[in-house]
């Protein structure tokens, strides 16, 4: 289940996700990149021995910017609610380093303090999922610092230029048209979004692809998804899609997904 941030935290959080995976046998799951860093409680009442990448799971933990994909290894009935931010959202609410977080998975309390364990713990007893989105919602805005600085608005906009232009933009329209110097555009991008605008520009327009691939799989015109996504052809997207989620469009196609960007896989 899916709920929408607020519009007062709209330039901080893009949406609240609720997952319940239920199984008596442990799975493996391919978490690949959106774009997106994530605040992730583990809302089980008791501890299981859920790992990512061969390290277990923090009850509470924040991810950064994906370069790749990790691999997630879940055991038992596990119940998740994830935080997902805007591109810089995370640096907009803690003025941390986004790239210090980079490919990284990070006790909560590290980023958000102490305070971060209180709410999961109250979190936990809401029942209601409409409940717990207006207490982290309370939160959240108590987080926000007035006025917010230049630099991190400028990039949100650069973010949104290439989200609306799907991944089909050049570093050099954006430099011309915000008139920065290239040094310039990548610090902005590694403090506040945590890779390379190349590589975030490639992550959009990768998950463009997907999109165009679920509508076209209905009509099976998988291979015009290549085109509307802006590959040069067939060669160009499976390398920069194996780049990013380690597995083919088809082998994507035929896995389970969880969502969008999190794959069940054998």
């Amino acid at each position: 289940m899916q709920i929408q941030a607020p519009l007062e935290l709209s330039l901080f959080l893009k949406h609240y996700l609720f997952l319940e995976l239920n199984s008596n046998v442990s799975k493996k799951y391919r978490l690949f990149s959106n774009g997106n860093p994530a605040l992730v409680f583990v809302l089980n009442e008791n501890s299981n021995d859920s790992k990512i990448d061969g390290v277990v799971i923090p009850e509470i933990f924040v991810f950064g910017q994906i370069t790749t994909s990790i691999d997630i290894q879940l055991s038992g009935n596990t119940k998740i609610l994830a935080i997902i931010f805007q591109p810089n959202g995370l640096h907009r609410l803690t003025n941390l380093s986004a790239n210090r977080i980079k490919d990284a998975i990070v006790d909560a309390e590290h980023v958000f303090g102490k305070e971060i364990k209180t709410i999961r713990d109250a979190v936990i007893g809401i029942g209601s999922k409409d409940l717990i989105v207006k207490r982290l919602n309370k939160y959240f805005q108590s987080l926000i610092v007035d006025p917010l600085p230049k630099s991190s608005t400028i990039t949100t906009h650069i973010t949104d230029k290439i989200i609306r232009n799907r991944g089909i933009i050049s570093i050099q329209n954006i430099k011309d048209e915000f008139l920065l110097h290239e040094r310039k555009l990548q610090r902005l991008f590694a403090d506040q979004i945590g890779i390379s605008p190349k590589k975030f520009i490639q992550i959009v327009k990768l998950h463009s692809f997907i999109g165009h691939l679920h509508t076209n799989l209905i009509s099976k015109k998988i291979t015009s998804s290549v085109f509307e996504a802006g590959y040069y052809d067939q060669s160009h997207l499976i390398k920069e899609f194996k780049n990013i989620t380690r597995m083919t469009p088809m082998e994507y196609i035929k896995a389970r997904a969880i969502a969008v960007n999190l794959i069940e896989v054998a």
